[in-house]
């Protein structure tokens, strides 16, 4: 029981950085959970802008990198058991393998290990990073995306997609009021001139605008 605690922690936190990807990157265009498929690539199914990609996650404590091997459309797995290939693009996801990588997949250090299998080594706290930089500059955002994927959990809806998302708060920058520009030639003043009015209308920008040379 423990050791089902923990990989389904682990694979939970797995989908939330692939959410966080599709909400903040905007190449993936669907997520399914526990997809229903022919091969042992079903975890996590996702849709990018260019292929489908299938994923295995797991929480070995015992796997190291020459215990993996690709035999008949299989991987072997040394203490483990045999997982079947998609025809898709395959991606395992380990909690801690040491490898020196020869590629990157969705921006993440991984291993080609075949033509269409690759191994990408995340532990839980090298994924709450990179979903902390992923919203570094909107913080609250990632708790709106934290909420909605636990929602969505908690209905039951193992298929997400980017239009499905929380929609982004967009804030109008524009002046309610037109901006006039004033400079201190066609005030023609002499020595003082007091200035009055009501908050962000440029009071300070003014004041701080050297006059001109020839004033």
């Amino acid at each position: 029981m423990k050791n089902a605690f923990s990989g389904y922690s682990y694979q939970k936190q797995v989908t939330f950085l692939l959410l966080s990807l599709m909400d903040v990157e905007r190449n993936i265009s669907k997520i399914e959970i526990e997809a229903k498929t022919t091969d042992n690539f079903d975890d996590l199914v996702i849709t990018t802008n260019s292929e489908v990609i299938q994923f295995q996650i797991k929480d070995f404590e015992d796997i190291k990198f020459n215990d993996l091997k690709i035999q008949e459309n299989k991987v072997i797995m040394k203490g483990h058991k045999p997982l079947e290939l998609s025809s898709k693009q395959n991606i395992i996801f380990f909690k801690n393998i040491s490898f020196k990588s020869n590629e990157e997949t969705l921006n993440f250090p991984s291993y080609k290990l075949a033509n269409n299998v690759s191994i990408i080594s995340l532990s839980r706290t090298q994924i709450d990073k990179k979903i902390d930089d992923l919203y570094l500059n909107n913080p609250r955002r990632k708790n709106e995306i934290d909420s909605f994927f636990n929602t969505t959990l908690d209905k039951r809806i193992w298929e997400i997609s980017r239009e499905s998302l929380p929609q982004l708060k967009v804030f109008i920058t524009e002046l309610q009021e037109e901006s006039v520009t004033i400079s201190h030639k066609l005030l023609k003043f002499d020595k003082l001139l007091l200035i009055e009015g009501k908050p962000g209308i440029g009071k300070s920008h003014f004041v701080n605008t050297p006059a001109p040379a020839s004033l």
